[in-house]
């Protein structure tokens, strides 16, 4: 387990949501992006990096359109001694991403779909999870969206409504759990819909390939596929696999309640490769196993040995994500500097540092055979230090700006 995580982005500065926060003081931020109908929110507290754009439910052309717009901006967008534009990137890329992923949801439904179909556009996603990534490690970024703007969608999806998801991909906790026994130059298989994301971000973090599959005990479940998307993953079975016999494979999921669904995924990719993949989830649900096994709850829920890596965040359960997103979309509906129930959600990742390190610390003290928990705790106790309160405020945006690769070399 990797004891170091370390981002230009502070904790603070992250909401629970996954949207990266800045202050009013100095724009950091693009006026092009500002004018952009929708991408941030605004409100007397902070500057949010997704707004109504974000979660708006469209055609899957209307979405497509919408990406090729942002991905002709992202490349227009430079850098100059009066602008970092970084920060101005990520925002348009994380938009990009959701939508590609929701797309791809939508197409991996229809019958004639073909995996060349959909390889450009997971080539899409993961080119948006680069800039994503850059952006908050504070790296050049290599690559470029260009290919988006080739993106086609077959005449039969054009007009469809990708199923409405409220996300709550948050990069920064997936691309430190990422760091947890990584798995370098491997393939990374996410679980769609809501471990596609995360898959995503550490396929980059990992430089390795993106693939996915449609494997779900829960929502969406009538639409399950027996196909792994993405570039062919050798089989051991293939007899031109040659040395891909010991090629790694880990599927990740967004979050791990009894662990029904990665074994299912692992059953697929087993059965189509022939090799045993590793399993992990970006959360888990650390509070259920609290419950059951030292409380005494009769519930059913994953124990630590049947995971290939555990990881400390705690479950940021749907119904906390859905509320907090309804809140917003509520709050875009009222006049400016209003909010529909009188307040604006402030929890940040790092309350989630926090919270996460004081549930795995009463795991710890009272589950029997719990040794696992100590290094969970170090890797939290690392990050402590950036969920303290202080006065200064806290902005995503200058901090991304403020490590710019691009920027810095131009001042030296």
């Amino acid at each position: 387990m990797s004891a170091f995580f370390s981002s230009v982005v502070d904790f603070r500065a992250v909401g629970l949501l996954g949207e990266l926060r800045g202050t009013f003081a100095a724009s950091h931020l693009a006026a092009e992006i500002m004018a952009l109908p929708g991408l941030v929110t605004t409100n007397p507290n902070f500057i949010g990096s997704r707004g109504m754009a974000y979660y708006e439910p469209k055609t899957c052309g209307e979405l497509l359109a919408t990406v090729k717009n942002y991905a002709a901006l992202i490349m227009k967008l430079q850098c100059t001694d009066k602008q970092c534009v970084t920060a101005s990137k990520y925002i348009l890329a994380d938009h990009c991403l959701v939508k590609l992923l929701r797309i791809i949801d939508c197409l991996i439904g229809v019958p004639q779909i073909t995996n060349d179909d959909l390889v450009p556009f997971i080539d899409g996603v993961k080119a948006c999870a680069e800039i994503i990534c850059s952006a908050l490690m504070g790296r050049q970024v290599s690559g470029s969206v260009s290919s988006l703007q080739d993106l086609q969608l077959p005449a039969q999806a054009e007009h469809q409504v990708p199923r409405t998801f409220i996300e709550g991909d948050n990069h920064l906790l997936t691309l430190a759990a990422a760091q947890i026994d990584a798995c370098p130059n491997t393939s990374v298989v996410g679980v769609m819909l809501g471990g596609a994301a995360a898959a995503a971000i550490t396929a980059v973090a990992w430089r390795s390939e993106l693939n996915l599959v449609k494997v779900s005990r829960y929502d969406d479940a009538s639409c399950n596929s027996r196909h792994i998307w993405g570039r062919r993953i050798p089989s051991v079975h293939s007899p031109t696999a040659g040395l891909s016999i010991d090629r790694a494979i880990t599927i990740i999921d967004d979050n791990c309640g009894t662990g029904d669904t990665l074994r299912q995924a692992s059953h697929l990719i087993l059965a189509q490769t022939g090799i045993k993949p590793k399993i992990r989830a970006t959360e888990l649900h650390w509070e259920k196993l609290l419950r059951t096994q030292v409380y005494g709850y009769a519930e059913r829920v994953f124990t630590p040995e049947t995971l290939d890596v555990l990881t400390p965040w705690c479950f940021r359960h749907h119904k906390v994500l859905n509320h907090l997103a309804g809140q917003r979309l509520a709050d875009s509906q009222c006049a400016d500097g209003q909010y529909a129930d009188g307040k604006s959600a402030h929890t940040t990742a790092a309350d989630w540092v926090n919270y996460s390190y004081s549930l795995l610390s009463v795991l710890h003290d009272t589950l029997p055979g719990s040794a696992w928990a100590s290094e969970l705790l170090a890797f939290l106790a690392h990050l402590m230090p950036q969920t303290v309160n202080v006065e200064r405020p806290i902005d995503a945006f200058k901090d991304i700006a403020h490590q710019c690769p691009e920027c810095l070399s131009r001042n030296r």
